[in-house]
């Protein structure tokens, strides 16, 4: 009885960090949970932490958005929502492309918000303020490449043309992060262009994570992770002149019931990080899941948003005729350790931790 309940718990976490990834009906801007030096270790350039909502910013080629609802239909906004979006970008004062004020961004604050206005205003202050505030503009510089950001969270550079790739030479940090965390973009996309995201969180050394007190040293490169893919479903979006959305594929295999250490990890994901990201994705797909897992879904699928239960979907160790039906993506762009063609360094290695570990 004791086995059957903690199989249940480790389900249950599990589909409720995808779940949450999914589908953000409000902003939960826990601010009391972390302060912004512990979570990141690192200040702004002036040693503080604004939380300026800057609307006026630019990057260095950005169009501008009149904004009456034709301009929202041809930038590719449904003719339905236009006039929505038209009100929304007048409550958050857009004027073009930054801060994360396009038309198609709006469009997702106003999904993410049960299509009300006022909720998605809200919603997108409430991130712009964050973005600020957390100082993505260094967090990105310490994993990667440099010069794609203001220092107030803009972008600099061509928001269409998303370019930036995770660079393990970049500091310390990075080569940390690249060694032990599990997460990365993958080089090829999805046919719509939307960016292809992997998690090997059956390999994830959560007890060397616990152990070496890790969580908050690696969170910054999460954040990165993060913000690398939804600029790149951003670009694709403006690209594409439609919405485009993240596929995230989560290698469960491995998965033991050790991974309840990572509630920490699921928490911030979940409360902090994940409203900042609206309706970045379309699917989660669990590959090689075990087998208690994918049994006891149909358990905890009654508890889901309905909008959420077709986008998670979990699969054994022949998954590649479901991956393509269910994200449509072919296996062929993975890593080469799930059966494509990809190299295995475009995902971090998840190697385990080293007792004593030093950054």
């Amino acid at each position: 009885m004791h086995l059957h309940l903690r199989k249940r718990n480790v389900c249950a976490l599990l589909t409720h960090c995808c779940v949450s990834l999914c589908v953000v009906e409000q902003a939960t801007f826990c601010s009391w949970l972390i302060s912004p030096r512990r979570f990141w270790g690192i200040a702004s350039p002036d040693g503080r932490h604004s939380l300026s909502r800057r609307t006026a910013c630019a990057s260095e080629t950005d169009v501008s958005y009149p904004g009456t609802a034709a301009d929202m239909v041809q930038a590719g906004v449904p003719a339905e929502f236009a006039a929505s979006i038209v009100e929304l970008s007048s409550a958050v004062s857009a004027k073009n492309t930054e801060p994360v004020s396009d038309p198609l961004t709006l469009l997702r604050f106003f999904f993410s918000s049960s299509q009300d206005v006022d909720k998605a205003a809200a919603m997108y202050h409430q991130a712009v303020a964050w973005r600020s505030e957390y100082s993505i503009c260094p967090v990105m510089e310490r994993h990667g490449d440099a010069g794609q950001y203001h220092a107030d969270g803009c972008r600099r550079t061509d928001v269409a043309n998303w370019i930036w790739r995770r660079n393990p030479g970049a500091s310390p940090e990075a080569a940390l992060a690249q060694r032990h965390c599990f997460f990365g973009r993958l080089g090829r996309t999805a046919p719509d262009g939307g960016p292809v995201m992997v998690w090997r969180l059956g390999q994830a050394d959560w007890a060397g994570y616990e152990r070496e007190n890790l969580f908050d040293t690696l969170m910054p490169a999460l954040a990165a992770h993060f913000e690398d893919s939804f600029q790149a479903v951003r670009a694709a979006s403006l690209r594409r002149g439609a919405l485009v959305s993240a596929r995230l594929v989560v290698d469960a295999r491995g998965v033991k019931f050790s991974v309840v250490r990572c509630i920490k990890f699921f928490r911030i994901v979940v409360d902090i990080i994940a409203p900042h990201y609206p309706e970045m994705f379309t699917s989660v797909s669990v590959i090689r899941a075990p087998g208690f897992v994918t049994a006891l879904w149909p358990m905890i699928r009654p508890i889901v948003p309905p909008k959420a239960q077709g986008k998670v979907a979990f699969f054994g160790e022949d998954y590649a005729s479901n991956l393509l039906a269910h994200a449509g993506i072919d296996q062929s762009i993975l890593p080469k350790s799930l059966g494509g063609d990809a190299e295995d360094d475009e995902v971090c290695e998840a190697a385990p931790v080293p007792v004593g570990i030093q950054i």
